[in-house]
């Protein structure tokens, strides 16, 4: 499961890996579960 950490860690990846393709698609899936993590804590 993802923590907040792990979003903190992916947008800290994705500024040094831009050029990294083959973590894309995890980090879509990264990303989508950051922005549900936000919104849950949002309305918490």
């Amino acid at each position: 499961m993802y923590t907040s950490e792990s979003c903190l860690e992916w947008i800290h990846n994705s500024f040094l890996d831009l050029d990294s393709l083959s973590k894309k698609k995890k980090k879509k899936k990264v990303a989508s579960h950051c922005i549900n993590l936000s919104h849950k804590m949002s309305l918490n």
